[in-house]
Order: C-alpha cells, then structure tokens, then sequence
C-alpha cells in the first residue's frame, strides 16, 4: 500500500492503527509523519509480524506527539502515544523524535506540551531503522519520551554522524535495552549517544542486551556521554547489569565519555554483575570534566569490568591538567577498572576494596593542576584501597607508577601521603 502524503495517527480524539500479516506501507511524499498532534490526542499504532514493515521513503522523519493546542483542547491535557514494532516487523525511517519539543509558527498555537511517546521494539527480527542519523527521546519540559527495546529486537541508526539524544530542554527521556540479542546500534562517522542532553534521562542495559557505538574509521570521536549542557541541572544515568550486558565503543578513531560534562550537571554510571563498558584504546574518559560538575562511576561484582582505553580523568578538564568538577570512581566487590593512566583531580576520589584490580599499564598521577590559579585549589584528591586481594597496580610486577604532583608541599604520614591531595593503603 501506498500512502501519498503524511502517515498520521491521533490527530484528534483516539486512533488504533495495526498493520500485520505481511503487508508493506509506504509513505511515499511524507513531509510531516504524525503520531499523535493536537494535545489530549491518543494513538495506538502496531506493526506486527515476519515480513510486515512500514516504510517512510526519502530519509522522512517519524515524530510521535507535537501536543498541538488544537482547536477546543485545553492546555494541560495529555497526549499519550504507542507505537508497537513486533514479532519481526520493520519500521525505516529518516530521523525519529519520541515526545519532540514543537515550536509553532504561529505564537497564538502555544505549545501545551504534556506528552508521553513509548516505543517498543520486541521480538527476534522486529527492527526500527534510522537512515538519517539521529532520534530524540523527550524534548520540553514537560514531555516524557520512552523508548524500550526487548526480545531480540533491534534499533538502528545509520551514516551521517548518528546519535540520540536522551532528555533535552527540561524533559524525560528514558532507555531500556532488555535481552539477548536485544540492542541499539549507532553506525558510522562520529556516532555518539547522549544522555542526559538538557534534561533527565535513564538508561538500563540489561539481561544482555547492548549499545554499540560504532565510529568505523571516519573523523570525529565516537562515545557517549552523560549530563551535558551547562547550567541546566541535566541528569544522565547509565546502568549495565548483568553477564553480557554491554556498552561497546568500536572504530579505529578514539573513543570519547564523559560522565558529567558542565558546571550544574551530574552523571552518573553504574557497572553491575557482570556488567561491561568496552572502548577502543585510544579512548578517554573524563568523569566530572569541568568544574562544577559531578560524576560517579561504580563498578561492582564478578565479571563486571570498565575497559576504558588510554585515560580516566576524575576530576580533570579535557586539556587532562586543570581541576574539573567533584567526581568518585568506586570499585568493589571483584570488580575489574583497566586503563594506560589515570589521573586524579583535586576534587577526585578513587576508592578500591573486596578483592578488586584496578589495572593501569602505564601510571597514575594524583592530585593534578599543573597550571592552577591562585590560590591553589583547596579540595582533597584521594586514593585507597582496602581489603584482601585489592589492587592497585602497573599490571608489571616491581614498576613503580604513581606520580604525586609537587607544586605544592608534600609529606608523608602514617602511611598516607598528604598535600592538598591524599593517598592511602591500608
């Protein structure tokens, strides 16, 4: 079946819209695809079935919810929206925005806002392909955007510097990957995964399911980061738990992560159960980059390992000398962190204990402002490691690695070494 202008679903009132049995649609001049326009509209669409697929031709975008005024809605009436990929259907699209932020041309269609878009993907062959290279999950302050991928099922964002974005300007954008073979895929030059853009956003890798940034060989980094833009109180959360479960950064280019980028944001990232973040080796980290901004990383269980190729900066700007935000690495309970270098920031904090290795081939440096602006920073940067079996090592027996900076006074006590940064085995 052809369709010759838009797909639209739940312009006003309610729409079911299933598409099953093998059938094909196509939208073949689809400038402006709609699930869900006016607010208080509601729309179920399902697209189910081997061989059943939806088709929006010439790279169009899908959009689930503008929350348009309307002719009679009221300004705080909620506009719910569904989409269902199943049991092996496919949907190929341009772009994707799941509860978008819509800006009207006309002052007097005032955006009421109030959306909540879901999306899901389940079932071995069921897919979501993106041809043009980014999705938005929730944009607007009051727009919650879900997107859940389960069973099997697969979303795929291809060329063009893809990326999404997980909670922009104030919203909810939340991310489940539930499942073996279950995984969100971004492919191509300078792929990057945001969460946390402006707003809040929650994202659990679970029971073997993967996110897989791949850069290839093009220009650009390739990563993910959480909580972005400065002064917007943005939250990102990632959570990897379980064997198989996975966060992949791949391409010959360096990997890039930052766990809270700017003043007023925070991020967090948790590494559970045999949980993995795998990135290439030339990647760096910087958990809490600049200042005023506030990282975690923990890492806990057998098998949960945080492989993060050539740095971990805690505390650390991107020029890898100057103090960032307040930031905390903890490592417990067998849990695996590798690494050439690590270096510590005023503000940094890396705690080791239950029988863990924190494995970094070519040193540590504590306590770091090589170019600090008097008066010289006042924070606690601090290292220890405790319990039978915990590791804090070079990964070669008898090298000596750790590397206390000396601008200002040091000195030994007890066991523990002191300046305005610390360092303690016990």
């Amino acid at each position: 079946m052809g369709v010759g202008g838009p797909l639209a679903a739940g312009i006003q009132g309610h729409t079911n819209l299933t598409v099953s049995g093998g059938a094909t649609v196509n939208a073949t001049n689809s400038t402006s695809n709609l699930i869900g326009q006016n607010a208080g509209s509601s729309a179920n669409v399902i697209i189910t079935g081997a061989d059943t697929s939806v088709n929006f031709l010439n790279n169009r975008v899908l959009s689930l919810g503008t929350g348009l005024k309307g002719p009679s809605a009221t300004p705080d009436t909620a506009t719910n929206l569904v989409l269902d990929i199943l049991d092996g259907a496919a949907l190929n699209t341009g772009r994707g925005n799941i509860a978008p932020r819509f800006i009207p041309i006309d002052p007097d269609e005032a955006l009421p806002g109030n959306i909540t878009a879901t999306v899901n993907v389940s079932g071995q062959g069921s897919e979501w392909n993106m041809s043009s290279g980014s999705l938005t999950i929730g944009d607007g302050a009051t727009n919650h955007g879900i997107l859940n991928i389960s069973d099997g099922g697969k979303v795929n964002i291809t060329p063009n510097s893809p990326f999404f974005n997980a909670g922009r300007n104030g919203s909810v954008g939340d991310i489940t990957i539930d499942g073996a073979g279950s995984a969100l895929t971004l492919s191509g030059s300078g792929a990057f995964a945001t969460n946390g853009r402006s707003g809040t956003s929650t994202v659990d890798i679970t029971n073997g399911g993967k996110l897989i940034v791949d850069g290839f060989t093009g220009t650009g980094s390739r990563g993910f980061q959480l909580g972005r833009d400065a002064n917007t109180g943005a939250d990102g959360t990632l959570n990897i738990t379980g064997p198989g479960s996975k966060l992949e950064v791949r391409g010959t280019r360096r990997g890039f992560a930052s766990i809270s980028r700017n003043n007023y944001t925070s991020g967090t990232l948790n590494i559970t159960q045999g949980g993995k973040v795998l990135q290439n080796a030339g990647a760096v980290n910087f958990i809490g980059r600049n200042v005023g901004a506030t990282g975690e990383v923990n890492v806990s269980g057998a098998g949960s390992e945080y492989a993060a190729g050539r740095l971990i900066s805690i505390g650390i700007q991107s020029d890898e000398n100057s103090t960032g935000g307040t930031d905390t690495v903890n490592v417990s309970d067998s849990g695996l962190v590798k690494a050439k270098n690590m270096r510590l920031g005023y503000n940094g904090a890396l705690y080791i204990e239950s029988g863990v290795q924190v494995v970094l081939t070519e040193g540590m440096q504590v306590g770091m402002d090589l170019n600090p602006v008097p008066p010289a920073p006042a924070g606690l940067a601090t290292v220890s490691v405790l319990g039978a079996g915990s590791k804090l090592s070079s990964g070669v027996p008898g090298s000596g690695f750790l590397i206390f900076w000396e601008r200002f006074p040091c000195r030994y006590q007890h066991h523990r070494w002191r300046r305005d940064g610390g360092f303690s085995l016990r």
